[in-house]
């Protein structure tokens, strides 16, 4: 590949993406490389925080679990909330207003 012209370095840190970077340009690109044991250090953080963001989301679905129990228990009266007494009052739902409901339950309103 020829390239396109020279590649140069952005103070700023930024890059730009260039099209037909020749291998003679592209082997004198600098690369920062830590030495090997701070490779593994930054390893064991990345590996770290891949474990924590995996226990925040089993914790997450349990949290959702707990929140489907809790309402199922709570709009069939089965569970009360305190300070609330007495008996619910029946009535038919409109087939339209239980899929707005759902709807609704789904988005997480």
């Amino acid at each position: 590949m020829r390239s396109s012209g020279p590649v140069t370095d952005n103070p700023n840190g930024q890059g730009a993406i260039r099209a037909n970077i020749s291998q003679q340009n592209l082997k004198l690109i600098l690369v920062p490389i830590p030495p090997p044991p701070e490779q593994g250090a930054i390893a064991t953080a990345l590996k770290d925080i891949d474990a924590l963001l995996e226990g925040l989301e089993s914790l997450i679905a349990k949290k959702r679990t707990l929140k489907e129990a809790a309402l199922q228990q709570l709009f069939t009266g089965q569970t009360r909330l305190p300070g609330f007494t007495g008996q619910w009052r029946q009535r038919a739902q409109s087939i339209e207003r239980n899929e707005e409901r759902k709807y609704n339950h789904e988005r997480g309103h």
